[in-house]
């Protein structure tokens, strides 16, 4: 989108400066088109970066907040990890916040409605999804 709109006003400043090149009976609409096409585009392209680094800023990664209960022990077996041991469960936070970026981005039309975890068994999947990603969603709904 954004290069779609660069292209767009170089070729609306094209266009003035060809329609325009005659210098006799000028129509004001080109005349003020050849006059401010080169501003313009500057303008487009200085709010095109400003964009892009508001949105980057948006959907910068937040960092993991681990709590624990010091009387529960720090690894549940063969059994998956709950919210309750969120604390302790780590070396995920790539896929964290890529699953938390893809169902709750800061940009709402980027949302994804449905996103499968998928790996062979035992893999964590399930330690994935309720001790990482329920407990971040959880904490960016809250805000923190």
């Amino acid at each position: 989108m954004d290069v779609l709109l660069m292209l767009l006003g170089a070729l609306l400043g094209m266009a003035a400066n060809y329609a325009t090149s005659q210098t006799d009976h000028v129509p004001w609409p080109l005349r003020l088109l050849r006059e401010w096409s080169v501003p313009l585009v500057a303008v487009v392209l200085l709010l095109l970066v400003a964009g892009q680094v508001w949105l980057h800023f948006l959907e910068r990664p937040v960092a993991i907040a681990r709590t624990w209960n010091s009387s529960q022990p720090p690894y549940p077996g063969l059994e998956a990890f709950t919210e309750d041991d969120g604390g302790v469960f780590f070396g995920r936070d790539r896929e964290i916040r890529d699953l938390v970026g893809r169902l709750n981005p800061s940009a709402p039309a980027r949302a994804h409605r449905f996103v499968a975890v998928i790996g062979p068994s035992g893999s964590g999947k399930s330690s994935l999804v309720r001790a990482g990603l329920l407990p971040a969603l959880r904490r960016r709904r809250a805000g923190g």
